[in-house]
């Protein structure tokens, strides 16, 4: 999902009249705060529990690694690993123009 909000940022700002540079540092913002709120979900898949004696204890609820996965956990999830990956795909080859001239940028 990060990638898909990274490439979609690029679209976006893409016909916009911004240097590439500031496209790349967009859309890059948009990919961190996507994956950073990814993370703090896998962050708060843990919890404490006290027990009648007072001790505590790390537990792992449910969610742990629904966050962060591929796409590929489980049977159903798998059309929807695909689907997604296959979306990643497509618009890493609409956005290749731009990642070219976001490359050339970069390298000068």
């Amino acid at each position: 999902a990060s990638l898909i909000a990274f490439f979609v940022g690029l679209l976006i700002f893409r016909g916009k009249e911004i240097s590439v540079l500031t496209q790349f540092t967009l859309a890059l913002g948009l990919f961190l705060g996507y994956f950073t709120h990814l993370v703090l979900d896998e962050i708060w898949s843990f919890k404490y529990i006290t027990d009648e004696e007072g001790r505590e204890h790390l537990v792992v609820k449910k969610s742990f690694g629904t966050a962060l996965d591929f796409g590929f956990s489980g049977a159903q999830r798998y059309t929807e690993g695909i689907i997604s990956w296959a979306l990643v795909f497509v618009l890493f080859l609409v956005t290749l123009p731009a990642l070219k001239k976001i490359y050339f940028a970069l390298i000068q």
